[in-house]
């Protein structure tokens, strides 16, 4: 009677266990200050808390997050790592960053397209990032989207078919300085860098190009030639804080309905910058409410 009591509490340990290797978890990247001054500081880490909110609403039950100075290219870097490290089969990932974006040399050729000024990558700016090439950064503290996309295929190679991963930039890649002119952007913060990286053709040998497919759905603040303005009040990123107030209704949505939704809000009086902001959800097939179900 006690070994067939035993076997019977094995067994429901056993469907336990395998019923719950499902895990949603998440990373969240804020750098609201550069180690160079060039950059203005932004509202970046006020981010985290709305991004928090938001998760533990969605019930997600592993929530990391690297911020401020600690957010060097390699200290992000190895976050990923470690974030990686715990992934699991069929786990649903929430990645997000919130800085500044900047547009930098393609030096791999998969952005080659028929106009120069679209040859560049996009990139994440960590900390000990500088905005233009010198001695203390030569490309290599630049988190570009060739190595995100290394980052995410490693995640994507643990959670396997049955996992999906969603990346929310809440970033610019291009566009409008760090603080506009007051009779451009009326002094709000605006997250990415006019000026583009450029890596002197001596200085690097052009690489082979990514063969990563791209197996993630992304969902971008604006087009890669817009500004992303900053809310006024409160002091925090603008598509972070749609996310946030959609929170209760995204899981009832189709992605069409939930690119209309953000865009509606993105450009409604109540959010709208004195430029328009268009965001952008990639193409990859995976419905975006299986990432905010309760």
């Amino acid at each position: 009677m006690i070994r067939s009591l035993s076997v019977i509490i094995l067994v429901i340990l056993g469907f336990s266990l395998s019923g719950h290797a499902q895990q949603k978890r998440a990373l969240i990247i804020c750098v609201g200050e550069q180690l160079d001054k060039s950059w203005g500081n932004i509202n970046a880490e006020n981010d985290l808390l709305y991004v928090q909110k938001l998760l533990n609403y969605c019930g997600y039950n592993d929530i990391s997050n690297i911020r401020g100075r600690d957010a060097t290219k390699q200290g992000i870097v190895n976050k990923f790592d470690e974030f990686t490290h715990r992934c699991t089969k069929g786990d649903i990932i929430y990645i997000h960053f919130s800085g500044h974006g900047q547009r930098m040399t393609d030096i791999n050729g998969d952005e080659q397209r028929i106009r120069d000024k679209d040859r560049y990558d996009e990139s994440w700016i960590p900390y000990d990032a500088y905005m233009t090439y010198c001695e203390q950064d030569k490309g290599e503290k630049h988190l570009s989207d060739d190595e995100v996309a290394q980052l995410l295929s490693k995640i994507k190679t643990k959670i396997g078919s049955e996992g999906n991963i969603l990346v929310v930039v809440d970033a610019c890649h291009s566009g409008g300085s760090t603080r506009g002119p007051d009779d451009l952007y009326m002094g709000l913060c605006t997250r990415g860098a006019e000026k583009y990286f450029e890596i002197p053709t001596s200085n690097y040998a052009l690489t082979s190009k990514s063969d990563i497919t791209e197996e993630w759905l992304t969902l971008s603040a604006c087009a890669d030639y817009q500004v992303n303005v900053e809310c006024v009040s409160p002091k925090v990123g603008k598509l972070t804080y749609i996310l946030y107030e959609l929170r209760r209704s995204i899981h009832k949505m189709s992605n069409d309905e939930f690119r209309r939704a953000v865009s509606n809000m993105m450009n409604s009086p109540e959010f709208k910058a004195p430029l328009r902001q268009d965001p952008v959800l990639s193409e990859y097939k995976c419905d975006i409410k299986r990432f905010f179900q309760k």
